[in-house]
């Protein structure tokens, strides 16, 4: 059973961190008004989001954290100019290029709203979402698109693509992108439509 009041102070703390991040420029500007959607719906809040990324990792394989530094991030479209400079740039192990989708956090009051919000942002595209952990403090579910490409470009050696390869492989990764921000503006439809139907049953 959800406690009111710690119910209440997460919601709060929540959107006081996201004003926060938007002031510092921490939080992805597009992803805002969105976020708002979903503090406005009674038995919902976010405690999390990425709207999708290109990185660069250097690591032995692409899963592997513990072992991987990060040494590029973009949440836009990535050019030639970016990839061609990465390509200069030594590597320990291997340099992967990933393009992801949105992911998202949010915490349900009950498991039955969790199985609402599950139904319809599965609907929206968010397809390999679920129910992720359970506490007094609600019921936290995870949205993911499964949007993700990772392309290894080089390791300690040898550039491992052609230059000739590059413009495609910008394509590939700016394409997946842009699928990732096609899911969020259904995810923000699925929110409002969400919002009606809460409305609805409070009338």
């Amino acid at each position: 059973m959800v406690d009111p009041e710690i119910w209440t102070e997460d919601w709060e703390k929540a959107f006081r961190r996201m004003n926060a991040d938007l002031y510092i420029g921490y939080l992805d500007h597009g992803i805002r008004d969105l976020l708002i959607d979903i503090f406005n719906l009674k038995n919902y809040y976010p405690t999390s989001s990425c709207t999708g990324r290109i990185i660069a990792i250097d690591a032995p394989t692409p899963w592997r954290r513990k072992e991987s530094y990060i040494v590029f991030k973009k949440h836009a479209e990535i050019t030639r100019e970016d990839l061609e400079r990465l390509l200069e740039i030594p590597v320990i192990s291997i340099l992967w290029v990933i393009a992801s989708g949105p992911i998202m956090h949010i915490m349900a009051r009950t498991p039955r709203h969790a199985m609402i919000l599950l139904k319809k942002v599965r609907e929206a595209g968010f397809k390999h979402s679920g129910l992720v952990a359970s506490s007094k403090r609600g019921y936290l579910v995870e949205l993911v698109t499964g949007i993700w490409i990772g392309i290894p470009v080089k390791d300690s050696e040898r550039v491992l693509i052609s230059r000739n390869e590059i413009d495609g492989i910008v394509w590939i990764l700016n394409r997946a992108l842009a699928e990732g921000k096609a899911r969020l503006e259904s995810l923000r439809k699925a929110i409002k439509e969400l919002k009606a139907w809460s409305d609805q049953r409070v009338a």
